[in-house]
Formats: C-alpha cells, structure tokens, sequence
C-alpha cells in the first residue's frame, strides 16, 4: 500500500516585503499552522518517509516547521521543479524520487495540488493553506503517472478543524 500525503504550504505573508512570490515567507498563523498539522499526522502515524518540497521560501518553511516535530525525521528534499509545477510535474517527482519510500509527502503550492489530489482520487477537493491530503492507493511510485482515479482520500487535515477541537 502507498501513501502520498498531498501538503498545501501554510499560510504566507503577502506585507512580508518579499522581493519575488519565491521568497515570500509564512506569517505568524502559518508558523503556528504547520507544527500543529505535523503534531496531528504523528499522532496518527501518518509520518512520511520522504518528503518532497517546493523550494519556494513559504513550501520549504512549512516543510522544516513539520519536520521538527517528527521522530524519526523523514528525508527532506527540496525541488525547484515544485515550484510553479504542474500536476504532471509533481507526479514525475514524486516517481522518480520516491522509490525507496512507503509514504511520501508533497509540500507544494495551489492550484498545482488541488489538480493533483482531483487527477488522484477522481473528483473535487479544496486544499486551502497547510492543508494535508492523505491518499491510499495500490500503485507504486513509479506508476503514479497511470493511477488517474485509482487513490482513496483516506484524510483531509485542516488547521482549522484542529484548532475547532482544541477548544
């Protein structure tokens, strides 16, 4: 069985005064955002093995925040190729780097994610900021790119509701 956790960044700081949308970082919600969701995939045993980020500035801020919150860490790899990809883009990354993994992550960006997660699973999901989508499937890596509607939505994490059940 393979699990592909589909991570929207957390929210980012449009004031920040970043020179590019590249470097654009999180804001205060999305530092506070992310270990909460990475806290939530731990408890559920949902940690990656490997995790594939977008090397934009705010993709790769979500990316670290979570990490930290993990034991044992997963392999972190950040990828030019997530930024500004399009489904197909993340697709290859995720076959040609995820071989070795039983659970790979996808710290990225919109509408690239939410076209992948539709392409997936066969029908429409919302990811707004640090979402997480937990997809099950029995296809390997490799063969992601010929699994159109082939995975299950086991999970849809959302900040939001966490912080709902906190209270």
């Amino acid at each position: 069985m393979s699990e592909l956790l589909l991570i929207r960044h957390a929210k980012s700081d449009w004031h920040s005064g970043a020179q590019s949308d590249w470097e654009r970082p999180l804001k205060l919600r999305g530092l506070h955002d992310a270990p909460r969701v990475a806290e939530e995939l731990a408890a559920r045993t949902l940690l990656p093995d490997l995790v594939l980020s977008s090397d934009a500035v705010r993709a790769a801020q979500t990316a670290q925040c979570m990490i930290e919150r993990w034991s044992p860490r997963p392999e972190l790899r950040r990828c030019r190729e997530l930024y500004q990809a399009s489904s197909w883009g993340v697709l290859s990354a995720i076959s040609e780097q995820g071989a070795a993994a039983l659970r790979v992550a996808v710290v990225g960006h919109n509408p690239t994610l939410e076209e992948t997660l539709r392409w997936l699973i066969g029908r429409e999901e919302r990811l707004t900021t640090c979402n997480v989508a937990v997809l099950r499937s029995t296809f390997a890596w490799k063969d992601i790119a010929d699994s159109a509607g082939a995975w299950r939505l086991a999970a849809l994490i959302r900040p939001k509701e966490l912080r709902k059940n906190a209270d």
